[in-house]
């Protein structure tokens, strides 16, 4: 799935739903319903940046 590459930071629920974000800070955990991971952001290549 793309992602938006305007925020920094990019979270998934494992429902096909995802929370962005450019505060480091941020974590739905707790503030939104279901259990939620912070996504590593990848290069068109696939790899890490």
């Amino acid at each position: 799935m793309k992602v938006s590459n305007a925020y920094n930071q990019t979270w998934a629920n494992g429902q096909g739903q995802y929370y962005q974000t450019n505060n480091p800070n941020a974590d739905p955990n707790g503030s939104l319903p279901g259990t939620w991971t912070e996504q590593t952001q990848v290069h068109g290549n696939g790899r890490p940046y």
